[in-house]
């Protein structure tokens, strides 16, 4: 019984070594991506960084993700659809002539 438990914490233990193995070699061979902005946010103590970026896979999409670190770090990205600029409504003239 106690061979069977050394056994099943040796493979779960090398499982888990193998899929972080995996993500490393996967990340090395990923292009890296030049965000289209990148600047941090003066707040009190904790200025987040903030990228903008479009996605590769979604040229229609702007996203849009926020990095905190510190003592409770996170993370949140946010995506929305590109829209193209309307053109804004000019205001409707009076007309003098009478005819309408």
């Amino acid at each position: 019984m106690k061979t069977l438990t050394a056994i099943a914490i040796i493979a779960l233990t090398t499982l888990t070594a193998q899929a972080g193995l995996f993500s490393a070699v996967q990340g090395m061979t990923m292009e890296e991506m030049k965000p289209s902005m990148a600047y941090t946010i003066d707040t009190n103590g904790i200025n987040p960084r903030v990228y903008e970026f479009s996605p590769k896979g979604q040229p229609t999409k702007f996203c849009i993700m926020v990095v905190l670190t510190g003592d409770t770090p996170s993370s949140s990205l946010q995506c929305f659809d590109k829209t193209k600029t309307q053109p804004q409504p000019q205001p409707q003239q009076k007309n003098n002539s009478g005819i309408q």
